[in-house]
């Protein structure tokens, strides 16, 4: 086992006997150690098959490598239900660690849906961290869209990162470029909110109840003093809510759309 770092290992065997040897034969390859953070991933013939991939729907539809990006494509019946995990990376107890991914529709014309987890294994159950809540893609540029958020870590050791293709039936080829996990974060910053809950108008209206609690701790547990800055925004890009707060505080508004649709809401 590598002290630091990913080591891909495989053996070859032959068989001697009486002074004679057979040809030799190659075994398959294992991913033996894990990464550190801060590291990056790009996908290629290397990297790809490090990661674990996972046909949740069972319909034959799974990431594949696709020119240098990990590709899900489209099911015409089925809503896509569809894994890619990461190799093992080497976190910190009681830690939180940016992440951030750079993902890609085929087109805007067929918006995709994606999330993103963690947890410590290599199966649907063992995704028990939520990373990035169900975000739409629909940015169909070279440079894709960037998504982004943080993985918490209750216990020391080696964990995975899961990519969740959501999108609907008969769209068309979601996309992962490139994804990070940088240093852990300061003991210093707030730990994350809680209670986070968006609920549509029960009468239709456009808009939504946006209600969480500021947080009370920083992420090494210590009690927080002064006020904090919050701010909501809409899919990443519209600010609907700017506030200094008391540690602690509930938090509860209404946010007005112009259309129908999905919405994500990220506070930071």
């Amino acid at each position: 086992t590598p002290s630091a770092g990913i080591e891909k290992v495989s053996y070859k065997v032959a068989a001697v006997y009486d002074s004679k040897m057979s040809a030799f034969t190659s075994s398959n390859t294992v991913t033996l150690g894990s990464y550190q953070v801060p590291m990056s991933m790009t996908f290629n013939e290397t990297t790809f098959p490090e990661h674990t991939v996972i046909d949740a729907n069972n319909d034959g539809k799974t990431w594949i490598l696709n020119f240098g990006k990990a590709m899900m494509t489209y099911s015409f019946t089925l809503q896509m239900d569809d894994w890619l995990i990461s190799p093992p990376l080497a976190l910190q107890a009681n830690s939180t660690y940016p992440f951030k991914a750079r993902v890609q529709a085929y087109e805007s014309s067929y918006p995709e849906r994606i999330e993103v987890k963690a947890g410590m294994g290599t199966t649907v159950e063992a995704m028990t961290i939520d990373v990035i809540p169900p975000t739409t893609v629909d940015d169909g540029s070279y440079e894709g869209m960037e998504i982004s958020g943080q993985i918490v870590t209750d216990q020391a050791g080696n964990y995975h990162i899961g990519f969740h293709g959501i999108s609907d039936a008969y769209m068309y080829n979601l996309y992962i470029l490139s994804y990070e996990v940088e240093a852990r974060l300061s003991g210093e910053f707030p730990s994350a909110v809680a209670d986070l809950m968006v609920t549509p108008d029960p009468d239709g209206m456009l808009e939504a109840q946006v209600s969480f609690t500021v947080p009370s701790v920083n992420v090494s547990g210590e009690d927080i003093t002064e006020e904090l800055e919050v701010v909501v925004t809409r899919d990443g890009e519209t600010e609907v809510y700017r506030r200094n707060l008391a540690p602690g505080a509930p938090v509860s508004f209404a946010d007005a759309v112009a259309a129908a649709g999905e919405y994500t809401y990220t506070v930071t």
